[in-house]
């Protein structure tokens, strides 16, 4: 199921998740750097942090940092963190699925050179590659072993949670939150 609908947009689900009963869910938010900072940082950070933000005052100190800027660095920042050759080679896995017409290449590659080093600069100064989703993998799996403990129906695709139970959806978020940053410490720690 994870493989069939993670690349789905999320109106997709809809159908699966009514027929399961899922009616919470939680998304982590920047997870693969957000988890890259904490292991830089020693602790968990805080979804309270904004790491899109953190990111942009890296590339651009003092500009203004707007929703349509954070979506297009959304865009991007998996490609700038897993990316490690060039900025040619990095600026040629973007122009590929965007319109080239009036691109100026060698822009664009310097444009996504820039936006790499502010990302790892971002994250704490050091990123881990593919080993970030076996990271994320533990720590998820056992906030969703938590979950199912507690007598929830869980479905977790990457960093989103989809479950049933009688919280609110605000409770629901909450207790993940919580339980991400205490498997996170505990993770960290072994």
């Amino acid at each position: 199921l994870t493989n069939e609908y993670c690349c789905k947009k999320r109106e997709a689900r809809k159908e699966l998740l009514k027929q399961y009963g899922f009616h919470l869910e939680k998304d982590v938010r920047s997870s693969v750097p957000r988890l890259t900072l904490s292991i830089n940082k020693g602790h968990w950070i805080d979804e309270d942090i904004d790491i899109y933000k953190l990111i942009n005052d890296e590339l651009e100190p003092g500009s203004e940092f707007s929703e349509a800027r954070r979506e297009a660095m959304k865009h991007y920042i998996l490609t700038t963190y897993f990316e490690e050759r060039s900025d040619k080679m990095l600026g040629k896995n973007v122009t590929y699925k965007i319109d080239q017409e009036g691109l100026v290449k060698t822009e664009v590659d310097e444009l996504m050179g820039r936006l790499r080093k502010s990302t790892i600069q971002a994250v704490g100064g050091r990123t881990f590659g593919s080993e970030i989703f076996y990271v994320e993998s533990c720590v998820y799996l056992m906030a969703a072993y938590d979950l199912l403990t507690s007598g929830h129906m869980v479905w977790v695709v990457y960093d989103a949670f989809y479950s049933n139970g009688e919280e609110d959806q605000e409770t629901f978020e909450n207790m993940l939150r919580h339980g991400i940053k205490m498997n996170f410490k505990w993770f960290l720690e072994r």
